[in-house]
């Protein structure tokens, strides 16, 4: 019993003591301020040239890293919807972005070289998507089904539903 006392003690005198912060090791490369609209979202590609921002209004703005200069900028409402970015996705090479949006009835595949678009899916309220990494097939999930779909044709290979829309789906 006194053992256990002296571990408790012991343990508890451990959780009193003030955590070290972790030392800053990051260098800012580029700082974006004063975006109008606000900007909702981020990506940065894998090889980390290239930085794309989505706004409430629509608009992918993509700028290369070193410069800040704007490559492309584009306004993503298919079908003349309103709807506001929440996400933004590369594939595993940097070819492909795929903006999400929980508003949305489409979800859209771009390149991202360009802002060209190679795809619209019929994956409707969209919080996240996945891309295989060899393959080109991508799993997205949204309102209520979580979908398997071959690029850039938009077929889809797989529907799953799961429990209720909003759902989260690990793929």
């Amino acid at each position: 019993m006194r053992a256990f006392v002296v571990a408790l003690a012991l343990g508890l005198a451990a959780c009193t003591q003030t955590p070290q912060s972790p030392p800053v090791t990051a260098t800012r490369v580029l700082e974006l301020s004063g975006l109008q609209p606000l900007a909702n979202t981020v990506g940065l590609s894998p090889d980390g040239s290239l930085v794309v921002t989505g706004d409430f209004e629509a608009d992918l703005i993509a700028r290369d890293v070193l410069s800040g200069t704007e490559r492309w900028k584009i306004r993503v409402k298919p079908r003349r919807e309103q709807r506001r970015l929440d996400g933004i996705f590369f594939s595993p090479d940097g070819s492909l972005l795929v903006p999400t949006g929980h508003e949305a009835q489409t979800t859209e595949v771009w390149e991202a070289a360009t802002g060209r678009s190679v795809a619209v899916l019929d994956i409707g309220h969209c919080r996240g998507v996945a891309v295989h990494p060899d393959e080109r097939a991508l799993a997205g999930a949204g309102g209520g089904t979580s979908c398997v779909v071959v690029l850039p044709r938009g077929k889809s290979l797989r529907s799953l539903p799961h429990g209720s829309p909003g759902a989260g789906v690990f793929v």
